[in-house]
Formats: C-alpha cells, sequence, structure tokens
C-alpha cells in the first residue's frame, strides 16, 4: 500500500479523491435516512396502525390481501418471486446481475412497502438496506467515470449501512452488518470510512424525523456470574439449532415460491398468516404479535412474566408466519425476524433457569441469533456492546455468538468467501 493514501479509498485511479468520497457517502446517508423515516412512517405509523385496529377477521383478512396486490406489483413490474432484499444487496456487492436498476428497485421497494403495511411478518430492514444500496448505485452512476472499482463498492455499501442504521437505530452495528455480512467471517474493511460517515448520516436523518427510543429497556448494571456464562452457551446451543432449522425452512419456502402459481401462493401463505393472526388474538389478545415486523412482539418478549408454553408458542407462530411470508412472495427482510426469534429463544433460556429477572439471556438471545442466521460474528459481537455496553451482558453473549455460530446455518445462498481485493 502507498504511503499517504488511506486503505480502502483507491486513489490509483483520477477520481473523487478521500474527502470527496465521504462528502458523497455523507449526502447518501442523509438521503436514504429521510427515505426510510418516510417509509416506515407510512408503512408503519399509518398502514399497519390501521391494520391493528380493525377487527379481528378483517386483520387475518389483510396479509392474505397484501400477498396478492404484492404478486401483481411484481408481475407489473416483470419481477418474479422476490429473494431478500439483503440477498439482492449480497449480489449487487459480488457483481452478480445487473446491479441494482433504478425501474427494479422502485418495484421492488413499492412491492416491500405493501408487504409490511398490510402486516406480513417481515422486517423492515430489507427493503432499508436495498433502498440505501440503490441510492449508492445511482450515485455511482452520476459521479461515472470519475469513481474506481474500489470507490463503487464502498458508496453501495455506505448507502446499505445508512438504511440499517435508519431502521436499527444501532449505527455502529449498521456499519459492521453491511460490511460483513455479503461474506461469510470477513469484513470489507477498506469500505469502513465511507460507511460510518454514511450510517452516522443515516441515523441522524432518521432520528431527527422519527423515535430513537428502543422497543426495550436494560437493567442499568448486570454484574457478571458464572451462571450466566453457563447461560449464554445455553443460548448459543439452542439458537444455533434453532437457526439451523430455520435456515432450511427459509430455503424450502423460497423453492416454493418459484414453484407454485401466484394465485396458489397467496391462498397457501396467505391462509398461514391469517392463522397466525388468529392465534395470536385467541391466546395473546393481540393479533399484532404474529403481524408485522415484530416491534410489538420484541417489547413482548423483554416482559419477564410470561410462562414458558407461550413463549415457545410465540416462536412457532412467528416462525410459520416468516415461512409463509417468504413462500407467499412477500418482500422483506429476515434480519428483525432473526433478531425477534433470538430475543424469544433467549426468554426460553430465561424461564427454563428461573430466573424472570432480567433482560440478559433476551439480549444474548437476539445477537447470537443475529450472528449465526447471517453469519456474522463481529456484528453480533457488536450489537452486544452498543445495546448494552456492560460486561454483564457482553461477555456471556461472546460465548452465546461462538457456539450459535458453530451450529447454526445461514439463512442467505449468496453470501461468499471474499476474493483478496475484496477485503485488503
Amino acid at each position: 500500500m502507498r504511503r499517504g493514501h488511506p486503505r480502502g479509498l483507491d486513489q490509483s485511479l483520477p477520481g473523487l479523491g478521500a474527502p470527496a468520497l465521504l462528502a458523497t457517502a455523507g449526502s447518501i446517508g442523509l438521503a436514504v435516512g429521510l427515505f426510510v423515516a418516510g417509509f416506515e412512517w407510512i408503512t408503519v405509523d399509518l398502514s399497519f396502525a390501521m391494520v391493528c385496529r380493525l377487527p379481528i377477521a378483517v386483520q387475518a383478512l389483510v396479509p392474505v390481501a397484501g400477498l396478492a396486490v404484492n404478486a401483481l406489483v411484481l408481475r407489473a413490474g416483470r419481477l418474479g418471486p422476490s429473494t431478500s432484499p439483503t440477498d439482492e444487496y449480497i449480489r449487487a456487492v459480488h457483481g452478480g446481475g445487473q446491479g441494482i436498476e433504478p425501474r427494479v428497485a422502485t418495484w421492488r421497494l413499492l412491492a416491500a412497502a405493501i408487504t409490511l403495511g398490510s402486516g406480513v411478518p417481515l422486517g423492515h430492514e430489507g427493503p432499508a438496506l436495498y433502498a440505501g444500496a440503490a441510492v449508492g448505485e445511482e450515485a455511482q452512476r452520476r459521479v461515472g467515470n470519475r469513481l474506481s472499482a474500489s470507490d463503487r463498492r464502498a458508496l453501495l455499501m455506505a448507502g446499505a449501512a445508512a438504511g440499517v442504521a435508519a431502521v436499527i437505530l444501532a449505527p455502529v452495528t449498521a456499519v459492521v452488518f453491511a460490511l460483513e455480512v455479503p461474506f461469510r467471517d470477513h469484513v470489507a474493511r477498506r469500505m469502513v470510512l465511507p460507511a460510518a460517515i454514511s450510517a452516522g448520516a443515516g441515523y441522524l436523518a432518521s432520528a431527527g424525523l422519527a423515535s430513537t427510543e428502543p422497543p426495550f429497556s436494560l437493567a442499568t448494571h448486570h454484574p457478571l456470574r458464572f451462571v450466566d456464562l453457563v447461560g449464554g452457551a445455553l443460548v448459543g446451543l439452542l439458537v444455533g439449532a434453532f437457526t439451523h432449522g430455520f435456515a432450511g425452512i427459509v430455503r424450502g419456502a423460497r423453492r416454493a415460491s418459484l414453484r407454485w402459481s401466484p394465485p396458489v401462493r397467496v391462498a397457501i401463505a396467505g391462509s398461514a398468516i391469517a392463522a397466525g393472526a388468529v392465534v395470536s388474538e385467541r391466546v395473546f389478545g393481540a393479533a399484532g404479535l404474529g403481524l408485522g415486523s415484530g416491534s410489538e412482539a420484541m417489547r413482548w418478549a423483554f416482559e419477564d412474566d410470561h410462562g414458558l408454553v407461550l413463549v415457545v408458542l410465540l416462536v412457532l407462530v412467528r416462525t410459520v408466519g416468516v415461512a409463509a411470508a417468504v413462500a407467499g412472495g412477500g418482500v422483506g427482510g429476515l434480519t428483525v425476524p432473526l433478531l425477534l426469534h433470538g430475543a424469544l429463544l433467549g426468554r426460553v433460556v430465561d424461564a427454563a433457569v428461573g430466573r424472570h429477572d432480567s433482560s440478559l439471556f433476551v439480549v444474548v438471545g437476539m445477537a447470537s441469533a443475529l450472528g449465526a442466521g447471517y453469519q456474522v460474528p463481529l456484528t453480533a459481537i457488536v450489537l452486544l456492546a452498543e445495546l448494552s455496553g456492560q460486561p454483564g451482558y457482553v461477555v456471556p453473549g461472546l460465548v452465546a455468538v461462538a457456539v450459535g455460530r458453530i451450529w447454526g446455518s445461514s439463512v442467505s445462498p449468496f453470501q461468499m468467501l471474499p476474493r483478496d481485493h475484496e477485503i485488503d
């Protein structure tokens, strides 16, 4: 590496230069943050909030209608049943296909808004990451040949980091996730500065328009105890086994979405999601626990007064819902569902060992599920530190992430080991 040139801001070709590249990344982050804030306002605060006020018989049918309209939108855009938006981002990073075209991005994001606004149980972080990557790629097109190949990839990843930061409100975790998820157990470290600038800008833009309060609170102090390390290992084993099975379920659901005709997809998947809404209403008193991206279910997971049977039942309801959403061709993310499943499985361990006195295993389960479900252990560790900032959470979490990584499987088939020039 030549002296005087920051690694990752490739200046081997005439280009923008490091300051201009970082300024461009910041502009991308602001644009993405504003877009995500608007997207969430429309899909969550307006559409899904309206769905939750409807009678249960209507609530159960709205996701069915959402999947049907989603299929029509994808057909109008000449797109097949959508893969996860995160997978589309991974393919773009590796150069698979033709990148993220504006026309395709527009139709896919419209389908995502319909999917999520109707209560189909997928996450907002997938469309947000995808939208950010699309903005980054559009910035590449406008700058043209003034960018090197490395700088083009940097802007793509910077936009993705901004999108995730605007949704999960954890900007450092968003940076690491955007750089780690395309590569199993590796990080595109040369892209750190643009991604950090963009994620920070995206977080600030979104936070300026929406609440930054997390849907849960943690204990102000949690001392580290040996039993917590044992519990962390148990969480890792349970989460690893779950994500291994969950990845297989997701792969099967994707195959079904390609094999089934649109009417069959909508009928079968919509019926499964509707059944989950009815079960949630009858058992938990709230259909929203089985619908939507899971913010209400996440708050429920952090409450410590639920029995083991109820927690396991909600895991089953959410798992069936996510699998049905994928099989039905819904457009949404799998990261937030993984975090929710991890939180619920952490609560299972908490209930099994009879603690019921802290959120420790819930947070540890979230991190372990993210690390195992996308094979991103570094992102999981950063999430622990950013959420808690306490050794009492981080150390048991390290154990859970390591164990979960060993036993878990990725939900994405597009991750690959990087070539040297992609990570140096």
